[in-house]
Parts: C-alpha cells; structure tokens; sequence
C-alpha cells in the first residue's frame, strides 16, 4: 500500500520483482542494479532499502547513486546485518555453543547458506566507520541508528534464537539525512 506517495520499487532478481508486481499491482517496479538505476536525480524524498547493502563489497557506489536520487534534506532509510554479528563464528565445542571472536577491522567476504532455499549467500563485512564514512562521504548525516533485538512475543516461535539475539546484534537500521 502507498497511502498516497509516488512509490516505485527496484531489486536487481526478476524473479523477486515478479512476485513485487503480483502482491502490489499499482507500484511501479523496475529490475535494476542498485549502483546505476533508471530513476531521475533528486526523483525521491525518501529511499529505503532492507537487508540489502551488506551484499555489496563497496557502500560508496550504491550510497552515491541513493545521493544521486534523492532530494536535498531527503532520506535515507535502510537495514543491514550489524557488524558485530559478522566478528565472531559460532562453534559447538563439548556440547556447548561458543562464541569465537574474528578479526573486526576487515572487509572480508562472508559466505552462508539459507536453511531453507539452501542458496549458497555472500556477503560483506562493514565496519561502523566505514558505513558512517560511506554516508558522509556522499552527503548524508545519519540523524538515528537502531540496533535491532525481538520482542517478547517472538520467545514462543524461538526460545534459541530469542536468546542470541537478545544478547548480540544481529541487524541494524539507519536513519540518513541528504545535507549536501
């Protein structure tokens, strides 16, 4: 539902914009790579994105082109896997899961699986100053930042991932502002 905005949607799989189409036939959406859209300059006031730019190795070009398409004091609005979560492996030594810490100041590949698909998924790790660099580097300000924990309610579908998650950060959300 667009409650009235001009909503128009990309992603760079077919098969994921065919399913966009279905669900919501009055947006307009477009198959394109995130780094160089169809979209006009200064097209949006508000971008978002989930869950996507920790795929990408470099943030710059995919923070520029969201600089590119969006209006000044536009926003910037996205989610992404928390640093943190990519800075440690989990293990199972003598029945008991631990926690190994890894080097944090890289931009390492890290490569896993989706249980259920079972595609085999890439992505990257991005420091806190990396990200905030990106971001100012291409005229944003970040104005909030969330790091993500469930709520009570999501104890009852699971008690094991509840109990990480509400331990360690999993996801982050960032509220950027357009200032240049």
């Amino acid at each position: 539902q667009s409650w009235g905005a001009n909503v128009k949607g990309s992603d760079i799989s077919k098969n994921l914009i065919v399913i966009a189409k279905k669900e919501n036939p009055r947006i307009q959406f477009t198959v394109c790579n995130a780094e160089k859209t169809p979209f006009k300059n200064a097209e949006f006031d508000v971008v978002t994105s989930g869950l996507m730019v920790h795929y990408l190795k470099d943030l710059k070009p995919v923070f520029k082109e969201v600089a590119r398409l969006t209006k000044k004091d536009g926003l910037f609005i996205f989610s992404m896997n928390h640093p943190f979560g990519e800075s440690y492996e989990k293990k199972i030594i003598d029945g008991k899961m631990v926690f190994i810490m890894k080097p944090y100041f890289n931009n390492d590949k890290f490569e896993w699986s989706m249980s259920v698909e079972g595609m085999k998924m890439i992505n990257y790790h991005h420091t806190f100053e990396n990200i905030i660099s990106s971001l100012s580097d291409c005229g944003f300000v970040v104005e909030k930042l969330i790091e993500a924990r469930p709520t009570k309610e999501f104890k009852k579908y699971n008690q094991k991932a509840y109990d990480r998650t509400s331990n360690y950060p999993s996801f982050i959300a960032i509220r950027a502002r357009k200032v240049k």
